[in-house]
């Protein structure tokens, strides 16, 4: 997936998260399996 391709760049200015089965949001981990995803522009 792109976003595990190009992570160290993208995590210079945006914060990634994964949505959990449990309907909950974490940090995205390479290897886990997410529903939805939320990048957010770093302050």
């Amino acid at each position: 997936m792109s976003i595990t391709n190009n992570l160290a760049e993208i995590e210079e200015d945006f914060d990634v998260y994964g949505l959990t089965e449990k309907g909950t949001w974490e940090e995205f981990e390479i290897g886990e399996d997410y529903e939805a995803f939320l990048i957010t522009k770093k302050q």
